[in-house]
């Protein structure tokens, strides 16, 4: 089963891994290279203020196998037209 929470920094180098694993595997991202780490923790910095959640889902052992998240662009749009 599949299990969904809050991220926690913790999570970071399986996000970076998937992320990376889908950029150079699939065209579900706009980038076309992988993120470098300082580039993940920036971003995992600008999801740190409340209202920019990220989940990850994990399986029966414990492992990231997902994740999600809004960027903060999204975030404002929301607060604009809710």
């Amino acid at each position: 089963s599949i299990a969904f929470r809050p991220a926690s920094e913790n999570d970071l180098d399986s996000i970076h891994r998937i992320y990376n694993d889908a950029v150079i595997r699939t065209i579900a991202t706009w980038d076309e290279e992988p993120w470098d780490w300082d580039r993940r923790l920036e971003w995992w910095e600008e999801h740190e203020s409340p209202g920019c959640p990220v989940v990850v889902a994990a399986d029966a052992m414990g492992t990231v196998v997902g994740f999600a998240s809004l960027p903060p662009e999204q975030q404002e749009w929301l607060a604009v037209h809710s």
